[in-house]
């Protein structure tokens, strides 16, 4: 597992905002797509808000460091669909993430 390889989805995100939130963004992409697998892929802010059971102004929050992390991608739907990222729960996604190649917005 190479945390710092090149050109990674968790390495653009830290090179973006820093470690710290960059762990923000990944977790808010990974929950994302744990979510849209139960609402499907038409889900906004507020309906993840929902699902997770937190405030719709920490979510928006969370949403806005995605945004930072990752320029270009504004619906974190289309990156999680552009990385064919489709797990579980956040440990395999953290898995996955750490060696998948960053897709170009």
């Amino acid at each position: 597992m190479k945390l710092w390889a090149p050109n990674t989805v968790v390495r653009v995100a830290i090179e973006n905002v820093g470690f710290r939130q960059a762990y923000t963004a990944v977790t808010f992409l990974i929950e994302w797509s744990i979510a849209m697998r139960k609402l499907g892929d038409g889900m906004k802010v507020e309906d993840f808000a929902e699902w997770w059971a937190v405030s719709r102004s920490q979510s928006f929050r969370r949403q806005v460091v995605y945004r930072r992390a990752f320029p270009g991608w504004d619906s974190p739907t289309d990156l999680v669909k552009a990385l064919g990222l489709n797990v579980k729960d956040t440990e395999e996604g953290f898995r996955l993430l750490l060696d998948r190649p960053m897709v170009s917005a």
